[in-house]
């Protein structure tokens, strides 16, 4: 059943509705049923799914340089999301990194 195909991916990937949607065309989904079962929640959960990349990627990294906030972007968008989702997501980011930092020293 394409439409159980089209969720299970959704929740195994970790990579863009974009990605995902390509992925599904790639195997002869229709894009009716690709947009049906894919598009519903799309921005939230890519921005999650974004968020939660980019603190990976993050962990044991330093991202004060632009060197670094480079290869985070780069690093998100061959992953398929979209420019504006990144920059959001580096936001978050950022944010919680300064809100840590300034937990710690306190």
């Amino acid at each position: 059943n394409y439409r159980n195909l089209c969720g299970r991916i959704k929740r195994m990937l970790t990579a863009s509705c974009i990605t995902i949607e390509n992925k599904l065309k790639q195997r002869g989904i229709s894009s009716d049923i690709i947009l049906e079962n894919i598009g519903d929640d799309e921005d939230e959960s890519e921005y999650n799914l974004c968020v939660k990349l980019a603190q990976k990627y993050a962990k044991n990294k330093d991202l004060s340089t632009s060197e670094a906030m480079q290869k985070l972007y780069a690093s998100l968008a061959r992953k398929g999301f979209s420019f504006e989702i990144i920059k959001r997501a580096s936001k978050a980011l950022n944010n919680a990194n300064y809100d840590e930092d300034n937990f710690l020293e306190n």
